[in-house]
C-alpha cells in the first residue's frame, strides 16, 4: 500500500487576477426634462466589474480579470478631478480599499447642467504600484419644461415635426 503526501501549506489561487481598465475615455450622461432629476455616474465593484449610472445603474465593463470572487481586497482605487463638478459618493484624490463598491455620481435637481472629468486609478494595495489609469467623465443636464437638450440637439415634445 502506498500512500500519497499532500503539503498542507501548499494551495491552489486559481488563475491571475489583472487589473486593466478600458483603453479610452468612458463616459456617463443623462439628459432628462424638468421636473426630473438627472444622475449619472460610476461604480468600481470589488468583484473586478465597473457599473455605469445613466438613470440606473448598469454593467459597463470590467477593471480586471477574470471577474468575480473578491479580487477588489488585494487593489486600491483613487479618483482625481481634473474639472468640473466635484462628484458626490466616495472621497476624491485618496486612495480607498477596493473592499467595497467605491462611486461616483453627479445630480441635477433643477434646470441646468454640470459635469466633471476625472482619473481614475487603480493600484496593488500590498506594493502601491500603480496597475492602471483612465479617464472618466460624467454629466448631468435637466432641460426647462416640454424641452430636452442632448447635446447638440433639441427636441420639443409640444411640437413635433414629420
Amino acid at each position: 500500500m502506498s500512500v500519497a503526501l499532500i503539503n498542507p501549506y501548499t494551495y491552489y489561487t486559481g488563475p491571475t487576477f489583472a487589473a486593466s481598465l478600458p483603453g479610452s475615455t468612458q463616459n456617463a450622461s443623462r439628459s432628462v426634462t424638468d421636473p426630473a432629476n438627472a444622475n449619472a455616474g460610476w461604480q468600481f465593484n470589488m468583484d473586478g466589474t465597473v457599473d455605469r449610472r445613466q438613470g440606473s445603474w448598469s454593467y459597463n465593463h470590467d477593471w480586471g480579470t477574470p471577474t468575480g470572487g473578491t479580487p477588489g481586497t488585494d487593489y486600491e482605487i483613487k479618483c482625481i478631478l481634473n474639472s468640473g463638478s466635484t462628484p458626490s459618493g466616495d472621497s476624491v484624490a485618496t486612495w480607498l480599499a477596493l473592499t467595497s463598491a467605491r462611486s461616483w455620481t453627479l445630480s441635477q435637481t433643477s434646470v441646468g447642467s454640470k459635469s466633471c472629468n476625472l482619473t481614475i486609478q487603480i493600484r496593488d494595495a500590498a506594493t502601491h504600484t500603480l496597475q492602471d489609469s483612465q479617464t472618466y467623465t460624467i454629466s448631468v443636464s435637466v432641460g426647462a419644461g416640454g424641452t430636452t437638450t442632448t447635446g447638440t440637439a433639441t427636441t420639443d415634445p409640444t411640437n413635433p415635426t414629420y
